[in-house]
């Protein structure tokens, strides 16, 4: 799979763009999407989730991988797949949402949370360690 960035800071990539669709054989069929940029998670969302995740294994007496794991069933949705011919449910990794996505699922972890009684960090307290 080839990915392009479109930005006004670049505006090369465009004519590459086109380029790279004009050289694309005739004789397969090609899938061609157009989606508005969202960046990635963020570095301090990311950072805030892990410490969350380790915070949330303590108090629920699970290892950090497997807490990760239950709150990405819980929260993101799944993704059916063919597998061969068997349907098999996936969930995204955290690495993949975009800042707006990140967001919206470590809000429901952190209601989650709230509501089992266990006390999240908040971004700000990120910074007194």
């Amino acid at each position: 799979m080839t990915e392009f960035i479109l930005s006004p800071e670049a505006p090369a990539v465009r004519d590459r763009v086109l380029a790279h669709i004009k050289a694309l054989s005739d004789a397969r069929k090609w899938r061609v999407t157009v989606v508005r940029y969202q960046k990635r998670r963020t570095l301090p969302q990311n950072a805030l989730f892990h410490k969350w995740v380790a915070v949330i294994a303590e108090e629920t007496g699970n290892d950090n991988e497997s807490t990760k794991d239950a709150l990405k069933a819980m929260f993101l949705p799944p993704r059916i797949i063919d597998m061969g011919g068997a349907l098999m449910e996936v969930r995204r990794s955290t690495a993949a949402l975009n800042t707006s996505e990140m967001k919206l699922f470590m809000d429901k972890v952190s209601g989650w949370a709230a509501s089992e009684g266990i006390a999240l960090p908040q971004p700000e307290d990120m910074h007194h360690d």
